[in-house]
């Protein structure tokens, strides 16, 4: 497959076996698979079980186990919150005697109107209410809760509830056959890349959202870039292809100070 999966097997050793996810990442589905060490060697070597996935099995805990188990636990969660009580009241900040007044404005007085014929003869004192000088812009959310994401073709970049991936078209393949891959739609493809006028040429680079089936009207469209410096920041790129920092950040899953090198994908949005 195009894209990495515990369904994918290395047929370059021995016994056909299934690499793991990250070595697919970084060597099977990249440009970079001339140096896999394992692709490297000649056919008739056994596949390394360093590189070879490995299904993860639950173990079966004693009941007994496990009720110690909640034991120490519960034990370690009320000795974390006493001690974050004690540092609680020991930073609590003291009050001095001798502190300095804090100096009030004096109070507007808006004198009253009895009756309407009041209205002509009393006068009311104006607020002046300032202006915003600038428009406000929108605020991403920063990412700074999720796992460093890989940012190469056919690997998918998980932003809130949905998932995005570049993919670089093949040779015989149309809008109809990706939509069908991905399990989305043509019009969400149209609708999700910039200017995309068809048909598609091998070689294309597009954005696809497995299993969106409608955009929604307040996600931007967006174009792929390339990374060809050998290590830069996000915001550098952001200040180059005049996108907002945090935007382009929040669609990439990129935290702040976020550093890309050569041969990293981005997806950057732009205006419908």
């Amino acid at each position: 497959m195009a894209f990495s999966t515990t369904r994918n097997y290395c047929f370059h050793c021995q016994s056909p076996a299934v690499p793991q996810v990250e070595h697919q990442i970084v060597f099977c589905l990249s440009q970079q698979f001339m140096k896999c060490p394992v692709y490297s060697e000649t056919e008739n070597q056994p596949f390394p079980k360093e590189f070879q996935y490995t299904e993860k099995r639950h173990t079966v805990v004693p009941q007994s186990g496990r009720q110690l188990f909640v034991l120490i636990v519960n034990i370690l969660l009320a000795a974390f919150v006493i001690s974050q009580g004690y540092q609680l009241l020991s930073t609590r900040p003291v009050e001095t005697k001798h502190s300095s007044p804090v100096p009030v404005a004096p109070a507007m007085t808006v004198p009253l109107v009895s009756s309407p014929k009041d209205l002509g003869t009393t006068s009311i004192p104006s607020t002046r209410i300032p202006t915003a000088t600038s428009p406000a812009q929108t605020a991403f959310p920063l990412v700074t809760d999720q796992p460093y994401q890989v940012h190469r073709l056919e690997v998918p970049i998980r932003v809130g509830r949905q998932t995005y991936l570049i993919h670089r078209v093949s040779a015989g393949e149309t809008f109809e056959t990706i939509a069908e891959t991905y399990s989305t739609t043509v019009g969400t493809i149209q609708a999700l890349n910039h200017d995309l006028q068809p048909p598609l040429w091998a070689n294309d680079s597009i954005v696809v959202a497995p299993g969106i089936l409608s955009p929604g009207p307040a996600l931007p469209s967006f174009e792929t870039y390339q990374v060809m410096e050998q290590e830069v920041f996000i915001d550098t790129l952001a200040e180059k292809l005049k996108v907002n920092p945090a935007q382009l950040r929040y669609y990439n899953a990129c935290p702040e100070n976020c550093r890309l090198v050569a041969e990293d994908w981005l997806v950057v949005p732009r205006p419908k």
